[in-house]
């Protein structure tokens, strides 16, 4: 997997879940509107494998914060998408204030991951500092440590012109807790928390395109949250997640949150 994954790093996000069956009649829509972004181009079944090792606090301080839908509220993760030593980890942000969404990341050398969380930034690049030092003071905020391991398949779909809107359809999302920083592309003993439904996503930056309202309508759809992550916490048990070995992770120094 190519080493670029743009992301729109401001925007709003709305979100189904769709019995499997509407695949394809769902993609027969988006494609007379949209294209499959790079990635999935490359693969016969038009999706690709996404891994994020979730960071939570002790008391799973994000994980609570979506159950209790809270207006703001952030998720810490590291995302990678291949067991490739040469590929590179992703510290992400994942910040929500009403329906607007605030992604950051931070681009890692897997060989560097140790020493860039324990504080020495010397082999980021210049544009990696700011989504590190966000990573690291939310992170320092609540003592977040490894916590679960989610996987699935997604099929993407962008617009041909520009960055202004992306259509996701995800599938086989797998949890499961992990209590490290090990990439793993596999899981062990996951639990399937959507079952064998499709999570349907639209993320767009400016107006919520016609079509796209027409697509809801077509497909009779119900606007719902479907956030993986806590889903897998709740299906798996939430004593599991809070049996975690206590953390190697310092956290060390001052490095404050971007303005």
């Amino acid at each position: 997997m190519p080493a670029k994954h743009d992301v729109q790093a401001q925007r709003y996000e709305v979100k189904y879940l769709v019995p499997a069956s509407l695949r394809y009649p769902i993609r027969d829509f988006l494609a007379a509107h949209l294209e499959l972004d790079a990635f999935a181009r490359q693969s016969a079944d038009c999706a690709y494998a996404i891994h994020s090792i979730y960071l939570d606090s002790p008391a799973l301080h994000t994980h609570q914060a979506t159950q209790n839908d809270d207006r703001n509220r952030f998720k810490l993760r590291m995302r990678y998408y291949d067991d490739r030593p040469e590929s590179p980890l992703f510290l992400e942000v994942k910040q929500r204030c009403d329906d607007v969404i605030k992604k950051t990341r931070c681009m890692v050398a897997r060989p560097d991951l140790e020493r860039v969380l324990s504080g020495d930034t010397s082999s980021l690049r210049e544009k990696d500092l700011a989504g590190y030092a966000q990573f690291t003071h939310l992170a320092r905020e609540i003592q977040a440590a490894p916590c679960a391991y989610v996987t699935y398949r997604r099929e993407a779909w962008v617009s041909p012109f520009d960055n202004s809107v992306r259509v996701t359809m995800d599938s086989d999302v797998l949890v499961e807790p992990k209590f490290d920083l090990v990439p793993q592309t596999a899981p062990v003993y996951p639990v399937r928390p959507f079952g064998g439904e499709l999570i349907l996503e639209f993320k767009y930056t400016a107006r919520y395109p016609d079509w796209l309202r027409s697509l809801v309508r077509s497909f009779d759809l119900t606007r719902t949250g479907v956030p993986k992550y806590s889903a897998g916490v709740k299906s798996y048990g939430v004593p599991r997640f809070m049996e975690r070995p206590a953390s190697s992770l310092q956290w060390r120094g001052e490095c404050a949150a971007p303005a």
